[in-house]
């Protein structure tokens, strides 16, 4: 079994603002809109800063940490891009009485869907809803799966730049052909990650008792993330449930208390080292709490997982890097694996156009075994400043800490994870209206 170490990518998806039902905020149009399609385009630059320590124990001694490297490319250790920008259309879909709507999302940023794909243009998301059973809505195309709260949650409201670590290690699925076995090569991903994203058929809707809104959601999914065929036939099924007392507010400023929880459950297939794809399963599942009561908010999630997780690569290494034997350096898949986490994420009006956040986020990898097993603990400190309604830059700083909890503080391991640096980033948004 080869030493693995876990790294951190970057992702194009933080945590939540509101306490919002995401569920029918992407896949309805609200009541009383007309027939008229709304395009909105969006842009938002991104500098991400790390010292950029380079491994000094190992058998990659001397060579880039991956963990100190800004994703997806990997290529540096700071980095000034477009991380995401692109357009979107949405509205009723005329002549069905309102009870048909559509929604398309296409992204032209460079981030972990675009840079795999040498594409400079991917839709993201394009589905269909229609509202002609009684409390039962079905949604068919690709769109974010009902699921954790940190992935459902839309750019324009994000507080932090970058992810929680469960968020991006357990959660935000990568594709891979094997699972890393091969010394000759670095196992790169075969394509875009799955951010949050399947193809399939959902079937949700809502009730309300009292000041409580009950949502529930289940859909039917392809399990295999954007813009792929299916490689196994086999079907994903996600459960969702959400209960939330609402304050006030509108759809996307909703102020309120939501409590809700998750589950998933899939295959993938991968070679583990036999020469040919087997099928293994993915499980995921969660609870958690969104609380917002301008000028407070308070969110918190666990999330927990078993099969298909990413474990890193060896001695921390770049993949495609070679050690004093002429092994390459690889990313490695855990087929069985188990792992869980959290995050507890607070903010503060200071002013109305000013928003200060901390979060404290946990992640245990490999819980199964004591000698594989790696504790993420990142705090994160952010400042939003909204320049205009529709323009804000944020800033964040992440003080990251990894270590093997049940290895000697001496062990290879912790020597290597020692390297770790912090990591800090500011990015601007920009929303504007195509077409007005």
């Amino acid at each position: 079994m080869k030493n693995t170490v876990i790294f951190y990518f970057l992702l194009c998806f933080c945590s939540p603002t509101y306490a919002i039902n995401w569920t029918f905020l992407d896949g309805t149009e609200p009541d009383g809109s007309t027939e008229q399609p709304q395009f909105l385009g969006y842009l938002q630059p991104d500098a991400q800063y790390l010292k950029g320590t380079k491994l000094d124990a190992g058998p990659y001694v001397g060579s880039r940490a991956i963990f100190n490297q800004v994703g997806p490319k990997l290529k540096d250790n700071d980095e000034l891009r477009i991380r995401r920008g692109g357009f979107s259309v949405r509205g009723l879909i005329p002549s069905t009485e309102n009870k048909v709507n559509y929604y398309f999302v296409a992204d032209i940023g460079r981030n972990g869907v675009t840079e795999f794909e040498n594409e400079f243009i991917l839709p993201t998301d394009w589905s269909i809803t229609f509202n002609t059973i009684p409390y039962a809505r079905v949604r068919i195309g690709q769109y974010k799966y009902p699921g954790s709260e940190e992935g459902q949650q839309a750019i324009s409201l994000i507080n932090h730049n970058n992810p929680s670590n469960v968020s991006n290690l357990m959660m935000v699925e990568r594709h891979f052909d094997e699972t890393g076995y091969d010394t000759t090569h670095p196992n790169n991903p075969n394509g875009s990650i799955g951010a949050f994203r399947d193809i399939g058929i959902q079937i949700f809707d809502r009730f309300s008792v009292r000041n409580w809104e009950h949502t529930y959601a289940v859909m039917f999914g392809q399990g295999h993330g954007l813009n792929r065929r299916d490689d196994n036939g086999n079907i994903d099924y996600r459960l969702y449930w959400s209960s939330e007392d609402i304050f006030s507010g509108t759809r996307a400023k909703r102020q309120g208390m939501k409590l809700y929880g998750w589950y998933s459950d899939g295959t993938r297939s991968i070679d583990s080292g036999l020469g040919r794809k087997e099928e293994f399963s993915r499980r995921r599942y969660g609870v958690g709490m969104a609380y917002r009561n301008k000028p407070w908010r308070f969110y918190t999630e666990y999330m927990d997982g078993k099969g298909m997780l990413l474990t890193g690569t060896d001695g921390g290494a770049l993949p495609g890097a070679s050690d004093s034997n002429g092994n390459i350096a690889s990313f490695n898949i855990s087929v069985d694996g188990e792992a869980n986490g959290w995050y507890i994420d607070t903010g503060y009006h200071v002013f109305n156009n000013f928003e200060i956040s901390l979060r404290y986020d946990r992640y245990n990898l490999s819980t199964e075994s004591s000698s594989n097993q790696r504790l993420f603990n990142s705090i994160t400190l952010s400042g939003k400043y909204h320049i205009k309604k529709n323009i804000w830059i944020l800033g964040s700083f992440e003080s990251r800490h990894v270590e093997a909890p049940h290895l000697d503080s001496n062990s290879l391991a912790n020597q290597i994870l020692n390297d770790v640096d912090n990591r800090v980033s500011v990015s601007m948004l920009w929303v504007f209206p195509l077409f007005d």
